[in-house]
């Protein structure tokens, strides 16, 4: 007998002796019957024990004692080897109606209800999976892989686990577990991270753990964002073991905050059982009358043995009166499964916890352990006796989560716009804000002078138009800093510029137009009388040409707010989530044809105002001629296109950026067109010079760079423009 054995002998006459004493439980005439593959006996004034020493061939010795013993109801107790155990549950002819208690022996073919419906098992280390789940729950993981090593016995705690997941919802990863052994470790880990597994639950050996590890560590499957479960009981600090192709400084960061969910061994719990008392004064009673010290390699056994002898009588206690009413001989004919029924029954509690069978095994209490700082440390217990209440007692202070974070069970999604930085958004609006008071200031300068002669030779009608359009930009740069939520606001931006264009610059280019026609009437052959009315005709033609393509295009083909992706600025935080960054746009969807379309109308228009601005670049009145103002503002447009074109093909993935950049482009494009306009008409006015036509004669007169005959047609002009300012005070040339 060997030293488990006899400990397990000493608990059992512990036992007999407690439920002898215990008052009401079984009636004397009936005998309860013990057998183990390695203790045989019955109790009753004799005592018989046989060691099979887990070998087979020991079987038919045990029957034969067994049947020579037998004759009323009874329970068989044991054995601890399961092939054993098996073997003699398979003896039909002589137990196949018997129930057995078995305190140790477990396998998956004893786990198999359907091959063994009346074997009950104390010892269930696969019964972790309602542990798991509760777990999941604990921490909202609803997503999870399952790695599982190709063994029988390993894949009883995956099935356990997929039982109870079948009844929640939890996602597995792949929708079922993963089995390494025949395909690669490496392979399959790969698989996991391409799915983005965060919580992995490995049911494997040791010697295949540590390959896994390994493996997760080369793939980066580490650190505060993955969780690694194992259900296995390893050796202490079991990283540092093996002979595997990693470091063991590798192995330690990759299992480092890794769990393990193991049953309860060692009962740390202080309530008390059915005989009156605990876990603890048991362990102290054996270790007395064994006369040892400790045995601590079989404590784990100790209480198990202990409670299967209280199972036992209690099953038959359960079955007393229908014992008495059928009498012995003919119970098992008549009542086939009355014990079993019994034990099914059963719910007490025993000096390992809660007696309650499930499906023949029992929903054992789990302890979960964690490796924090290269220790493994005790976080909880798992109390599955206090069933259906079953819940995780945590100790104060024992789990600690890196920085403070829970890992998520995946990559969260997380939508974020991203809007106009403060910075740019202040920035933009102060430009703009300047150029609109400086417009304002403009306008009222325009205004209130407007009987002044240097102001009257500058069309101040046409003026008012261009600086309507210059207005007309700066709010467009408003509009563009604004958030962009709706088809009305990209609408509202998309006609403000265009129109605001085509109004300053077809001001600017009209009033140009007409020192052209003017000028290039060298003989004077026909009175010309372009008034302002006829420049506002071409500028009306102008914007209305404008409008009707924005009508046009936003009939046929309307802007609406679309959500582009910014990729070069996706984060991922430090629980692991993906942060997806998007800008709102104005998009449409033939906007090309659209843009291509008014881009070219404007580019004749600049093109026209070129020419004109070339033509009257002769004229040296410079209250009525522009032409020089106006090549540097196309000029100082045409860069600026340029620069913009550019930043719009190589920041298209940058729409914030984009649009500082455009809205500066219109603030310089727009303030220096403007200035060039009316800075030197402003600064003029504030000198006092004498804008009459004798001032101009004789600046004429003076010119010897000009011919005979333009001198005279500039003479001429410049006394028809006086007479007319003099007689109507909104006609005017310039």
């Amino acid at each position: 007998m060997n030293e488990e054995s006899r400990l397990c002998n000493i608990t059992i006459q512990k036992a007999l002796e407690d439920i002898n004493a215990f008052p009401n439980l079984l009636v004397v005439g009936y005998q309860t019957i013990l057998f183990q593959d390695r203790i045989g006996y019955k109790l009753d004034l004799t005592y018989d024990y046989v060691d099979s020493e887990c070998r087979g061939e020991h079987r038919s010795d045990i029957i034969n004692k067994l049947r020579n013993i037998l004759h009323f109801p009874y329970i068989l107790i044991g054995g601890v080897c399961p092939t054993i155990t098996e073997q003699f549950i398979k003896v039909q002819d002589f137990f196949s109606s018997a129930a057995q208690i078995s305190y140790l022996a477990t396998s998956a073919n004893l786990a198999n209800r359907r091959l063994f419906p009346k074997l009950y098992r104390l010892t269930a280390p696969e019964r972790v999976g309602y542990a798991l789940v509760q777990l999941l729950a604990t921490f909202n993981w609803t997503r999870i892989a399952i790695i599982q090593e190709e063994n029988d016995n390993l894949s009883m705690t995956t099935s356990d686990l997929m039982k109870e997941l079948n009844v929640t919802k939890v996602d597995v990863i792949a929708g079922k577990p993963i089995t390494v052994g025949s395909t690669p470790v490496l392979q399959q880990l790969d698989v996991l991270k391409s799915l983005d597994a965060r919580i992995i639950v490995v049911s494997a050996s040791q010697k295949t753990t540590l390959e896994i590890v390994c493996n997760a560590y080369k793939l980066g499957l580490y650190g505060k964002q993955f969780v690694w479960i194992f259900t296995e009981k390893y050796s202490d600090e079991f990283w540092k073991v093996g002979d595997v192709y990693c470091t063991e400084e590798e192995r330690q960061r990759a299992v480092e905050g890794a769990f393990f969910c193991n049953t309860v061994n060692n009962k740390p719990f202080k309530e008390k059982g059915i005989a009156n008392m605990t876990y603890s004064d048991l362990l102290t009673d054996i270790r007395h009358r064994a006369n040892v010290p400790e045995f601590k390699p079989f404590d784990y056994a100790v209480g198990k043995c202990y409670d299967h002898v209280w199972v036992a009588a209690l099953a038959l206690n359960c079955s007393l009166s229908t014992l008495w009413k059928l009498g012995g001989e003919f119970l098992m004919d008549e009542r086939p499964n009355m014990i079993t029924d019994c034990i099914d029954k059963l719910d007490f509690v025993g000096t390992t916890g809660r007696i309650r069978f499930t499906d023949g095994a029992l929903n054992p209490d789990a302890v979960l352990q964690r490796i924090q700082d290269a220790n493994t440390k005790v976080v909880a217990y798992f109390r599955q006796d206090y069933h259906p209440n079953s819940r995780y007692e945590w100790i104060d202070g024992a789990l600690i989560w890196k920085d403070k974070i829970i890992p998520r069970d995946s990559a969260q999604t997380i939508q974020k716009e991203k809007f106009v930085p403060m910075s740019l958004y202040l920035t933009m609006y102060i430009l703009a804000g300047i150029g609109i008071i400086f417009t304002i200031a403009c306008f009222v300068f325009n205004v209130f002078w407007r009987k002044h002669r240097i102001v009257k030779m500058s069309s101040p009608n046409i003026n008012s138009i261009l600086l309507v359009g210059c207005l007309l930009m700066y709010v467009t740069i408003v509009i563009k800093t604004m958030a962009t939520t709706s088809k009305t606001v990209c609408a509202v931006r998309l006609f403000c510029f265009w129109i605001g264009f085509a109004t300053l610059f077809g001001s600017m280019f009209s009033k140009t137009w007409r020192v052209y026609r003017i000028f290039t009437n060298k003989q004077m052959k026909q009175k010309l009388s372009l008034r302002d009315k006829h420049l506002l005709v071409i500028i009306g033609i102008l914007v209305i040409m404008e409008t009707l393509v924005l009508i046009v295009w936003e009939s046929y083909s309307p802007h609406h707010v679309k959500e582009q992706r910014l990729e070069t600025e996706d984060v991922t935080t430090d629980k692991g989530d993906k942060v997806l960054v998007f800008s709102r746009v104005c998009v449409s969807v033939h906007s090309n044809y659209f843009n291509w379309t008014l881009k070219i109308v404007n580019g004749a228009l600049m093109a026209l105002g070129a020419f004109l601005a070339w033509e009257t670049r002769q004229v040296h009145i410079e209250a009525l001629n522009d032409s020089k103002t106006i090549g540097v503002c196309l000029y100082n447009v045409v860069i600026l296109s340029i620069v913009g074109l550019f930043l719009s093909m190589t920041l298209d993935d940058k729409p914030i950026v984009l649009n500082g950049v455009t809205s500066v482009c219109l603030f310089v494009g727009t303030l220096v067109s403007e200035t060039l306009i009316f800075l030197p008409k402003i600064l003029a006015f504030y000198r006092k010079p004498i804008a009459t036509p004798q001032t101009a004669l004789t600046n004429l007169q003076s010119s010897t760079t000009l011919s005979i005959t333009t001198n005279r047609i500039e003479l001429g002009a410049s006394r028809s423009c006086e007479k007319e300012t003099e007689t109507d005070d909104t006609t005017k040339l310039d």
